[in-house]
């Protein structure tokens, strides 16, 4: 509704079009008694403005503008004129009284259709408050429509009635509109922001950007280039964004300091850190107190890999606003990029418990949830599983109508923990009082599916679709049944989630785990092959770069290449416990094994229960002539596949690192 509010506002600020249209062929047109009776009604106009009894100036205003239009009666700027004066001077019901009767003495009166068009875009939300009068809305656009099949060449009327149709969310009508518009004038800056619109909607962002270059190159203005960079921004082009914000910036110099705020995030989101760290120093300087950018500051140094000056800033930012979450939050960032997640999950539960209240207003109870969520959530990763279902609990008392949600979350945390009898009771009670809650019932079906069951699973599953297309139900059939390595039934799933994906972004995700379901069956060309459509798309897709340097080092081929792709994964996430150990793996492989045992470490440190980090720990220990330490890797490597689920246990895996430590504690006990 409000883009409704917003269209009209800008329909009813719209000059129309210039005093010296040429008319179609056959109009008859006086335009020096246009021109003389136009000027006669400015005069008439400013003194009635002027007068404390002004009645007779306005009529004889009318008068002298009706004269105009009779003159000139093709002449769109004339009518809408007019109707800003009866407007004006609070006689809309006098005009469109007195436009009704002209159409009905003659319903081709183009002037007529005209005021009449500007008298409802005028009603449109006259006296309804924020509440548009769709009835209105459909007589204006009735209305530009008749005016543009009088007059096909409009053009300033064909972007009305373009306008217009976007409002009433008649995309098609709209586009329509912009088209003629476009065929008319080509350059016309309204029908390319319109039509921009219009394909933006529509999700083709390309397009969209395409006009606002048009419209930007015809009339260069900061705030066409606004337009432009924001199209940049939808579609992902930060450094496009950037360089077109730079332009505005030499075009509009008095409103530096948003515009400045803007090229900054771009050059942070095109991660070109350098600049943006000056760009958001030089926005410091000038407004010292304002935290935000401190902590934006804080951010990049931390992605620099410089803690000491991120934490400068977030120490800035404190100062500013001591008690602000967000920057208590930024404090936890910086311990996690610094590889302390203990240390980030001490500091934030210390947040948490300082949110404690007898009672709660709307949003401390929703702030505390959030930290709540997250907190679990840090557990979890630290394979913390009755940890991250306490936080969970905690939501619940703050938030009973969360139940169904919460309960998923718990189920969740129990899987990943490796907890499969508190999991499955957890789940039976959700399923039992919740048994219509999609998230509910998605969380049985996986669990489900890990100890076993892929066909009971995949079966509920399945209900969810309930006779229509659903791209999410899709991929959790796809993962149920790679769990049960029903590799073509998962194949088929993909297919389906890959039809109905509207955008890129979307068949990214099912690029990926179609890759990884083609790992598994152990076909490496395809799974590389999809793999490569992911990169093609967005080269820094950190899970791809990561899983594809993985499978090319466990192969043990093309190390080199695989070291290049997991050291640009580890650049974006470099406390990411899976790239670290895939890092680790390629160093091992390589036969650097002091680099292989300390990033290992880190990422066991990080993920401390996942089997095939502590066997590569082991292995990398082993090299460097550390077997104690290296059977109790093997020992917790053993303990953590006996404790898997049935769908990921490899008893293939169990055999080798048995092997492995029976050997290793021969070699000690020798």
């Amino acid at each position: 509704m409000l883009r409704i509010l917003k269209q009209a506002a800008l329909i009813v600020g719209v000059a129309g079009a210039v005093w010296a249209q040429a008319a179609p062929a056959g109009a008859a047109v006086d335009r020096a008694a246009a021109y003389y009776n136009y000027t006669l009604a400015h005069l008439y106009a400013n003194q009635a403005a002027e007068s404390a009894n002004g009645g007779e100036y306005v009529n004889q205003a009318i008068t002298a503008y009706k004269a105009a239009i009779q003159a000139d009666p093709r002449s769109g700027v004339l009518a809408e004129e007019l109707s800003d004066f009866y407007i004006s001077f609070n006689r809309l019901t006098q005009a469109r009284t007195e436009a009704e009767e002209a159409i009905k003495k003659n319903p081709n009166d183009i002037a007529a259709h005209r005021l009449l068009a500007r008298i409802y875009v005028r009603q449109i939300t006259a006296g309804q408050g924020q509440q548009v009068d769709a009835a209105m809305l459909r007589r204006a656009i009735d209305e530009y429509q008749k005016v543009t099949d009088l007059d096909p060449r409009d053009a300033s009327s064909l972007v009305f009635l373009g306008r217009l149709q976007l409002a009433a969310r008649n995309m098609d009508g709209g586009a329509a509109a912009f088209q003629k518009a476009l065929a008319v004038e080509p350059d016309n800056e309204d029908a390319l922001v319109g039509m921009a619109s219009v394909l933006a909607d529509r999700g083709d962002n390309a397009g969209a950007a395409e006009m606002f270059r048009r419209a930007a190159e015809k009339n260069p203005s900061a705030a066409s280039l606004q337009r432009l960079a924001a199209a940049y921004e939808q579609m992902k082009e930060y450094a496009l964004a950037a360089e077109t914000i730079r332009r505005a910036l030499a075009l509009d110099p008095m409103n530096a300091p948003e515009l400045r705020k803007a090229l900054a995030e771009d050059l942070l989101n095109a991660g070109r850190f350098d600049e943006s760290v000056i760009a958001f120093e030089g926005l410091a300087a000038e407004d010292p107190e304002d935290f935000q950018v401190w902590l934006r500051i804080s951010q990049i140094r931390m992605q620099q890999g410089s803690f000491e000056k991120a934490r400068a800033a977030v120490d800035r930012a404190k100062q500013i606003d001591p008690e602000n979450l967000e920057v208590r939050f930024a404090e936890i960032s910086i311990l996690q990029a610094e590889g302390k997640p203990r240390e980030a999950i001490q500091s934030l539960r210390q947040v948490v418990d300082s949110t404690v209240r007898a009672a709660y207003s709307t949003q401390q109870r929703a702030t505390r949830a959030t930290l709540l969520e997250r907190l679990a959530v840090m557990h979890r990763m630290m394979d913390q599983p009755d940890e991250a279902v306490a936080a969970y609990r905690e939501i619940l008392v703050l938030d009973n109508t969360a139940g169904p949600r919460v309960s998923s979350e718990i189920i969740d945390s129990y899987r990943g923990g490796k907890k499969f009898e508190a999991a499955q009771k957890e789940a039976d009670a959700a399923i039992k009082k919740y048994p219509n809650d999609r998230g509910v019932r998605i969380a049985h079906a996986m669990l489900d599916a890990d100890l076993g069951r892929a066909e009971t699973a995949a079966a509920d599953v399945r209900k969810l679709l309930d006779g229509t297309d659903d791209r999410s139900i899709y991929l959790q059939l796809a993962e149920i049944y790679e769990k049960g390595r029903k590799f073509d039934d998962a194949g088929k799933a993909l297919d389906a989630a890959e039809k109905i994906s509207e955008g890129q972004d979307d068949k990214v995700g099912v690029w990926f785990m179609r890759g990884a379901m083609y790992e598994k069956e152990k076909n490496l060309p395809s799974a590389e092959r999809e793999f490569r459509k992911v990169l093609a798309v967005i080269p820094d897709h950190t899970p791809t770069l990561n899983y594809l340097g993985y499978m090319l080092t466990d192969r043990n081929t093309r190390l080199n290449e695989a070291l290049d792709l997991i050291q640009k994964a580890i650049m974006r996430e470099p406390n990411n416990g899976a790239y670290l150990d895939s890092l680790g793996w390629v160093y091992y492989r390589l036969g650097r094994f002091t680099e292989a045992e300390e990033q290992i470490r880190r990422a066991v440190d990080l993920s401390p229960g996942d089997p095939t980090m502590n066997d590569h720990y082991a292995d990398a220990l082993l090299q460097v002539k550390k077997v104690p330490e290296a059977v109790k890797a093997w020992e917790e490597a053993l303990r953590q596949w006996q404790a898997s689920s049935p769908a990921d246990k490899n008893s293939s895996e169990i055999d080798k690192v048995r092997s492995k430590l029976d050997n290793a504690r021969k070699q000690l006990s020798r």
